[in-house]
Parts: structure tokens; sequence; C-alpha cells
């Protein structure tokens, strides 16, 4: 998760630029309080962009600006936005915009779409009576993700079903208070385990709302 640096290049230069980004229904991003409303209600619907005289030829620059990605959206469901390019010093509802549209997809607080998995490990205390301990991070391109900067009220399941059975053995419930270094960790005493058996393993992290499920198996040797 971090802030983007959005770029207008070749551009006539000395010229006052800034960048409005708007949803699927048309609504502008308020940089005020970090909501999507309509041009006409926004307080700050755009963010000023600074002007770089060195990133392009003779009466040319590239103009610039960041966006806290976090604060557009942090769901883990991938959103498409509009960024648009305007050049006046006192930015007005009627402004036209001055190039080419740029479609930007954000998830979790991060540019583009990735590949979201819950990974998810069990393993069996047994000279502590049995007691299953599991585990749960959420990861995308394969990098863990920091949920609860994203979500202080993130939440998680892991969920065991014996192999062949239509009933779930146990469900462990997790909160953002069992994160350590990004894992949900915890304990579920007196499982139930049958020895030598494989139970398929359902994890879930809940970050803003918005649920990512991962089946994976597990074997209990006795």
């Amino acid at each position: 998760m971090a802030s983007q640096v959005f770029t207008l290049d070749r551009h006539e230069a000395g010229k006052s630029v800034y960048f409005r980004l708007f949803n699927d229904s048309g609504q502008v991003f308020d940089f005020n309080d970090n909501t999507f409303k309509a041009l006409a209600g926004a307080t700050t619907p755009y963010v000023v962009a600074t002007e770089r005289g060195d990133m392009d030829g003779a009466g040319l620059s590239g103009y610039q600006a960041t966006i806290n990605l976090a604060n557009v959206n942090k769901t883990p469901t991938a959103k498409h936005y509009t960024l648009k390019a305007y050049a006046n010093p006192a930015p007005a509802d009627a402004d036209v915009s001055i190039a080419d549209a740029l479609d930007v997809i954000v998830q979790l607080g991060e540019l583009g779409e990735g590949e979201l998995i819950v990974q998810a490990e069990v393993s069996v205390k047994s000279t502590a009576g049995l007691t299953a301990q599991v585990k749960a991070w959420l990861e995308r391109n394969g990098r863990k993700i920091d949920v609860d900067t994203l979500d202080a009220a993130t939440s998680a399941s892991v969920t065991l079903r014996e192999h062949g059975s239509a009933i779930d053995l146990f469900s462990k419930a997790l909160a953002a208070a069992d994160l350590k270094e990004d894992i949900f960790e915890g304990e579920q005493a007196t499982p139930g385990f049958t020895d030598d058996r494989q139970f398929d393993v359902e994890a879930t992290i809940t970050v803003n709302g918005v649920a990512v499920t991962t089946h994976h198996s597990a074997v209990v040797i006795g």
C-alpha cells in the first residue's frame, strides 16, 4: 500500500494543471473527506499537479500529482476509476479535460488488480491435549498484506471439515487482536480430530466488509 504518482507528460509549459478522479457512477473523488460525490457537491474535487520542466523538450513540461490510493479503495474488490487532467489556476466545474483519460484500477489501496489468496496453516499440539493451532494471512500477488492498517476491524475465520463429511468439525473466528506480524493466529481446544485423516480447510479474511476465501488441505497424523 503506497501513494501513487500520476503524470501528464509532453504538455505546454507554464500551465496550472490539476487532476480529477471519477468512479464508474460519474462521481468525483473529494480530496477533502476522501469520498466520491457529485461534482457540484464536492469541496475539493481535484489534486493540484506540480510542473516538472525538465521532463520534456523546449516549451513542454510534465505535470505530476500524488494520490494516496488507500483513501480511494481499501477493499479486496478491484474497482475501476477514470483520471482526467485539466488546466485552470482556479478549478471550475465547467473545465474541460486537456488530455486523454486514464483508466485506473485500485485494489486494497494499491494500483492494479492482483491475485488474492488467503493462506492457512493448521497443526496439532499433541503434548497439550491435541489443541489445534491455526494461522491465516492474506496475500496479494504472493506478498503478505497489512490488513489491519487497511481495516482496524478486519477479521478471519478458519473452518475445518473432515474428508468425506458434510459437517464442519469446527470454525475458529479470529479478530484484529489476534494478528501477529499480519498473520491471524489462534488455537482451538479439543478440536475432535480423527487421526490419519485429511481435512478441508476453508480460510476467510474480511477487509472493509469484503470477504476473500481460499480452500486448502491439512492432514492429521496420529
